[in-house]
């Protein structure tokens, strides 16, 4: 068989994980990913908060794939892109965000459907296209490169895959990912679907970034695959954000560890990272999910709690779900600071300074009903009150908390 060009210069291009390479510790962050993933799954929203669950997500997964790119669009404004019909024209950042977008919910619709489409070369040049599509860049969309292409890194230049490989390196990519055959078997029987899902996740965007098939867009292609192939494994949509998020986040660490893979001629280190990063991500968005519950149940609680005539008991209610909220972020309240702090507290409490009927209202709440603390600082919500809705903690504060 005739040797292709990138057996020479690029021996590292493998298609092959040596598993034992990889210490106990990532798998048990390997194992945590994945039943987080189905803590997320399995746990009951309301529409409310799956939307909001979901546009956050979506917009800070956006925000971050763009902004490794250098696209410095803040959270917020591509936040406000997640709701708009269509960027504003002659505006690059506004557009790449909104192509971006466009590609995440179109696969995030598909893999609802149980349609999510399967990695292979023309959907990566697909990808490619989508991503680059109405942007003034020197390439032609969705085209493999025509041309020997460096690409500055933390160790200094790394050159892209002889381009006359790149079909070929990708065909062999994406049949090797689609495989079920040796180190993805074992993980699948071993740790679950969604556990080898991540596995080949992590292993496309390094793979993707190492061959670096297309003259611009690279690095999005690859995040774009790595969120096609989790939400495919059965990795809830919000969790599949999540690795782009920790990519942008620890942008120089990221950028070493792919320049540290090739040198090293070894995958194993940028696979715990993504782990690492997946983990960390599920950990701060279950408690969030949490959070959210604790407070409905609060609301609940408040039913039968607060007292007084229906007046200034919707009054208190809303004072002590607005407080539940600040006290959650971990801030003791000032009565200064609820007046217009948000459209409730505004409607409630009017007048700009601290009114008798505010006082009296968190008078009555610590006093009467003993849903709040007053502290030296302010006044925080009694969210201790719940903890007789829920399981006892044998292990107390130390205990398991996986």
């Amino acid at each position: 068989m005739t040797e292709r060009r990138y057996q020479r210069s690029h021996p590292w291009l493998t298609f092959a994980l040596d598993l034992q390479r990889l210490p106990p510790s990532f798998w048990f962050d390997l194992g945590e990913c994945a039943s987080k993933c189905d803590h997320l799954q399995r746990t009951a929203m309301s529409h409310q908060l799956q939307n909001k669950l979901h546009f956050v997500s979506l917009a800070k997964g956006t925000q971050a794939t763009v902004a490794i790119e250098g696209n410095t669009l803040t959270l917020e404004e591509v936040q406000q892109l997640t709701k708009a019909k269509k960027p504003p024209e002659g505006d690059y950042r506004r557009t790449e965000v909104t192509n971006v977008i466009g590609l995440l919910d179109k696969f995030t619709i598909l893999a609802r459907e149980n349609r999510a489409p399967v990695l292979s070369l023309a959907l990566l040049s697909e990808i490619n296209a989508g991503i680059l599509r109405g942007l003034d860049v020197a390439a032609v969309p969705g085209r493999l490169r025509q041309r020997s292409v460096i690409v500055p890194t933390y160790r200094g230049a790394y050159r892209g895959a002889p381009e006359q490989d790149c079909p070929h390196l990708l065909e062999k990519m994406c049949g090797w990912l689609r495989g079920d055959d040796g180190e993805f078997r074992r993980v699948r029987e071993e740790c679950g679907r969604k556990a080898a899902g991540i596995l080949r996740a992590a292993l496309a965007h390094l793979y993707i970034a190492w061959i670096h098939p297309y003259d611009d867009g690279n690095g999005r292609t690859a995040r774009m695959a790595e969120f096609l192939i989790l939400i495919g494994a059965g990795v809830p949509e919000p969790a599949a954000h999540l690795i782009s998020n920790h990519c942008n986040h620890l942008r120089d660490a990221y950028y070493r560890e792919l320049a540290e893979a090739s040198a090293q001629r070894d995958s194993s280190g940028f696979v715990r990272f993504i782990v690492r990063g997946l983990r960390d991500g599920l950990r701060k968005q279950l408690e969030y999910v949490y959070g959210e519950h604790i407070l409905l149940i609060w609301q609940e609680y408040l039913k039968t709690a607060v007292t007084g005539y229906a007046e200034a008991k919707a009054r208190r209610t809303d004072l002590a779900m607005f407080l539940a909220r600040q006290t959650q972020g971990g801030k003791v309240t000032q009565p200064h600071e609820i007046i217009g702090a948000d459209v409730i507290m505004a409607r409630r409490y009017p007048v700009k300074a601290p009114t008798p009927a505010l006082l009296n209202d968190l008078t009555a709440l610590t006093q009467i009903n003993g849903l709040l603390i007053k502290e030296k600082d302010g006044y925080r919500a009694k969210l201790e009150l719940l903890r007789g809705f829920m399981p006892s903690d044998a292990g107390g504060k130390d205990g398991n908390d996986g």
